[in-house]
């Protein structure tokens, strides 16, 4: 006895497990990743304060806040037709008082 046990096969770094682990923790790609999801997450946290603001009485600011979240990200122009809808029914009600 050798005490290991291991089969006689080597428990050595391979080239392949080598490129795995350089490919996975490559600096360059966590900052690229970690910044993409930062920016997401600061897109949805001015589309929370975008309609905050118009849940609070003041569409205003909140259509000026859901604009410049348009031209940051236009992945949320699919979230427009809904805000402007709900943007138009508060200015009609409002009218109406």
């Amino acid at each position: 006895g050798g005490g290991g046990g291991g089969g006689g096969r080597s428990r050595g770094v391979t080239p392949r497990g080598m490129a795995v682990v350089l490919v996975v923790f490559s600096p360059g790609l966590l900052l690229v990743d970690h910044v993409h999801f930062q920016y997401n997450g600061m897109m949805l946290g001015l589309l929370l304060c975008a309609l905050a603001a118009v849940g609070r009485g003041r569409p205003v600011l909140g259509a000026a806040l859901f604009s410049v979240l348009l031209h940051m990200k236009h992945i949320f122009v699919y979230a427009a037709p809904a805000v402007a809808a709900h943007l138009l029914v508060y200015h009609a009600l409002r009218l109406n008082k």
